[in-house]
């Protein structure tokens, strides 16, 4: 398991191009390291003749309602409204290092 620390919180927020406080930092290592502990727990827990569930209820849920069609635009008014475009694709600005 990886070892999490407040250098590599900072720095997987850098990576995402995340700006966060040490104090912001440090309030993200004590959340995870709480959540580690209650993993841990689970993970330790003896489960020796209990049978696998595949689905954690008795019953399926059979209620569920009907796929509606969404309104869509057309991608000729798509391209219309679009800021900046290139033949058919349209423009955005570069969020990635």
């Amino acid at each position: 398991m990886i070892k999490v620390t407040k250098e590599l919180i900072k720095e997987l927020a850098e990576d995402i191009m995340l700006e966060i406080s040490d104090e912001e930092a440090e309030k993200v290592y004590q959340t995870e390291e709480k959540i580690r502990n209650e993993f841990l727990k689970v993970t330790n827990m003896n489960v020796d003749g209990i049978d696998p569930m595949h689905y954690p209820f008795d019953v399926v849920n059979t209620h569920l309602r009907e796929d509606e069609n969404p309104v869509t635009i057309t991608k000729e008014q798509m391209m219309i409204n679009a800021p900046s475009k290139d033949k058919d694709y349209v423009l955005i600005k570069k969020v990635v290092k």
